[in-house]
């Protein structure tokens, strides 16, 4: 696993790694232990046995346990990272998988807030563009109005002064 790959995990994954680790470790170093006590059986086994190729038999026998307890240690090691490699590519997946549900549901509202906005602007123009025609409506009336009425003051001036010059001719 490379320090990227490290890097990037969770400090749970981290420690639970750690934890393998140690624990594989004990073992190891229990075999390591149990290696050592048979090899000094072993020794004093050849010293007994008196015989060069009785010693290098029974030698074999612990390299043989010492390559067989190396092997099964790698092999820990390819089984740990396969099962981190596969843990982050789980993760990634789903990390990819919550971005785009993020992604589509923002979308969403925003196409939804994008046509409410649209719509409330129409009701708003309809609006306006109503009070604008009842205003010009209300302001003709009211022109028209005033109008009439300053022609019928104007007309009732003029017959005032009419009748005044009438009377005084």
């Amino acid at each position: 696993m490379t320090e990227k790959e490290l890097r990037k995990l969770r400090r749970v994954d981290l420690l639970e790694m750690l934890t393998v680790q140690i624990r594989e470790n004990e073992s190891l170093q229990d075999q390591v232990r149990e290696l050592i006590d048979q090899l000094n059986d072993r020794k004093i086994m050849m010293s007994n046995a008196g015989s060069i190729a009785e010693a290098a038999i029974q030698v074999n026998g612990v390299f043989q346990a010492a390559q067989a307890a190396g092997d099964q240690y790698l092999e820990n090691l390819v089984r740990l990272e396969e099962q981190k490699k596969a843990e982050y590519e789980k993760m990634r997946r789903e990390a990819e998988t919550e971005y785009q549900q993020m992604r589509q549901q923002i979308e969403t509202e925003c196409r939804e807030m994008r046509e409410k906005t649209e719509y409330e602007c129409r009701q708003l123009r309809q609006k306006t563009e109503t009070e604008c025609r009842q205003l010009k409506e209300d302001t003709e009336t009211e022109c028209l109005e005033l109008r009439q009425e300053t022609k019928k003051k104007c007309e009732d001036v003029f017959q005032m002064v009419r009748k005044m010059i009438e009377e005084n001719i």
